[in-house]
């Protein structure tokens, strides 16, 4: 090292000179360079800080795929038992629906007058079929068409029920009501 100095010191004033700005624009890099190495560390850092959560909520996902996977079919099960599958066109899935409330009715007691399927509203996921039913009976009928929709499968759900009393002439004990039931079903899409 001490040979080096004296090989600088011997240098004219002019190589000296050229030397030393080499040497700090050799220093000036060499510093440009470690800096963009921290700054490139320092952004390396904050994106891995900023990706932690989401990996680790990932890694979460990444352990529980099986435990999702029962789920999912599970719950896929359960909403074919509460509603029509996806597989029936939408004519066949409302004349189902609409003699399965006719069964309950007649099958309760009730006379039906009438019937009618409505158009399907679109709903995400699934669509909803709207069936309109006319009848009359007893008022015994009417509760049991009422706890028959209740155990329906696929679920029937009940929109309105208008009862109204209907004089009968012939047995003024009996009590005669008309019956309009308003009615849902679910079809997946």
């Amino acid at each position: 090292m001490n040979k080096i100095l004296h090989s600088v010191a011997a240098l004219p004033a002019h190589a000296k000179f050229v030397a030393g700005v080499l040497l700090a624009f050799l220093l000036v890099l060499l510093l440009l360079a470690a800096g963009r190495m921290l700054s490139w560390y320092a952004e390396g850092s904050q994106r891995l800080q900023y990706a932690e959560p989401r990996i680790a909520r990932l890694l979460g996902f990444a352990e529980s795929v099986e435990t999702l996977r029962e789920s999912s079919e599970h719950i896929g099960q359960r909403l074919e038992a509460l509603a029509f599958p996806p597989t029936m066109d939408l004519a066949s899935t409302g004349a189902t629906a609409q003699q399965q409330v006719r069964r309950l009715a007649e099958a309760a007691g009730l006379g039906v007058t009438g019937s009618q399927v409505l158009g399907p509203t679109g709903h995400e996921g699934f669509q909803e079929i709207r069936i309109d039913v006319t009848a009359s009976g007893t008022m015994e009928g009417v509760e049991q068409v009422l706890l028959g929709l209740r155990e329906a499968r696929p679920l029937i759900l009940v929109r309105s029920v208008e009862v109204t009393p209907v004089l009968n002439r012939r047995q003024p004990t009996a009590q005669n009501v008309a019956l309009s039931l308003r009615v849902s079903v679910l079809k997946l899409q």
